[in-house]
């Protein structure tokens, strides 16, 4: 079947619409582009295919600049996209999330581009399928692995020891580095016994270990250095995936923050993870707290905040944390970075709660960001902006800060 590509989705399909008006999902498919296409999934309101032949080509078409794409990776979804379109595209995601699902109006002025950040060499953690000692990625839309023996996107010294170390019986290998403290970090499923790794360039220092170690409260851990400040990172812990793009959601993040007419009495770091926004931006504020409730991020947070006397970590879920009571009234300004399920009704009642004077989230998902927004909204905020940052480039992913203004 032909169809005609009218828009982008989340999850970065083309949008189009069948003869009989269901709308369609359109795999490796870009606005503008006429396209035949196999159909993978139908249902009764909507339907999923893959683009078979591009009848007429879209101006951000291009040929994929990784060799392993022909052979089936998975891992950079837009290999098909031209780099110097991926940034609008991911864009008009937020856009189209925050006016169907977040059903907010006159968004598009709202939402901005922030600064391009590069395209190659830039993932700090890489997680990899092994077979026969080999690394592998998963192919698109399985858990089959394709063998490869480059990537464009991953950091020069973790790709490597990915490329050149022996991984013998193991199923699963995660590498990990600090950029600026030089350490890496090789965690191996399900042990580091027949492991020989190689990196091949100078490191501050290398600890392999096996998952097992990971079960345990004194994880192992590395350290990286934001705005000058040192983080432990445990090999369990979220931490983002490339240090130039942490260092620039951390500026966004505070000029959000200053752009908030309050007095700096309390900042609310709300999944905070180990302490990034507490740690790099808490030093105005009278008072800081950041709340995780994944244990090994927790204890790092703890770690993170020790020498600052205005901080603490709470180990909690959001929505169990009474964050009111800890308020106590005082002027708040809240930082928020949830996981890609987004914020919540619960936590968005925990948040307004408190009533503070500006909410900053940093979401990973349009979707999420459309639902919290329109949450938000129904609270009385309002969405004044969303800078959009390419952390991950050749893939649709989406990372937004966006500030909500409180009710007049």
């Amino acid at each position: 079947m032909e169809l005609q590509c009218t828009g982008i989705a989340n999850g970065g399909d083309a949008v189009s619409r069948a003869e009989d008006g269901r709308v369609v999902f359109v795999r490796r498919g870009l606005p503008g582009e006429r396209v035949s296409v196999r159909f993978t999934h139908q249902a009764r309101d909507f339907a999923r295919a893959v683009v078979t032949h591009v009848i007429q080509a879209s101006a951000m078409r291009q040929e994929p600049t990784c060799p392993h794409v022909a052979s089936g990776c998975g891992g950079c979804g837009w290999q098909h996209v031209a780099f110097s379109a991926q940034h609008e595209l991911k864009r008009a995601i937020v856009v189209e999330a925050l006016e169907r699902i977040g059903k907010l109006v006159g968004v598009d002025a709202r939402v901005t581009n922030g600064p391009l950040l590069g395209g190659y060499g830039y993932r700090t953690t890489v997680r990899a399928l092994v077979e026969n000692g080999r690394v592998g990625f998963r192919s698109e839309q399985s858990n089959d692995a394709v063998e490869v023996d480059s990537c464009e996107v991953t950091d020069p010294v973790l790709e490597y020891t990915l490329m050149h170390s022996n991984f013998g019986p193991a199923r699963e290998v995660t590498v990990r580095r600090g950029t600026v403290t030089g350490e890496v970090m090789v965690i191996v499923d399900p042990s580091p016994d027949g492991v020989r790794v190689v990196t091949g360039h100078s490191v501050a220092s290398l600890r392999v270990v096996g998952v097992a170690e990971l079960a345990d409260d004194d994880q192992p851990f590395f350290h990286e250095m934001i705005r000058g400040h040192r983080f432990r990172i445990s090999a369990g812990a979220f931490f983002q995936t490339r240090h130039d793009g942490t260092e620039l959601l951390v500026q966004l993040v505070d000029d959000a923050l200053r752009s908030f007419e309050a007095p700096p009495d309390v900042l609310a770091d709300l999944y905070g993870g180990v302490g990034l926004f507490a740690v790099t931006l808490g030093g105005r504020f009278a008072d800081v707290v950041s709340v995780e409730r994944e244990g090994c991020s927790s204890r790092d947070a703890a770690v993170n905040l020790a020498t600052f006397d205005n901080s603490r970590a709470v180990a909690s879920d959001v929505a169990d944390f009474d964050l009111s009571s800890y308020t106590r009234g005082r002027s708040t300004l809240v930082v928020a970075d949830p996981a890609r399920a987004g914020l919540g009704r619960i936590a968005v009642e925990r948040i307004v709660a408190c009533e503070p004077r500006g909410i900053v989230l940093v979401s990973c998902d349009a979707a999420s960001l459309g639902r919290d927004a329109a949450l938000l909204a129904a609270a009385g905020y309002e969405l004044r902006s969303s800078v959009v940052v390419d952390m991950f480039p050749h893939t649709p992913h989406v990372e937004v800060v966006s500030c909500f203004d409180p009710p007049l």
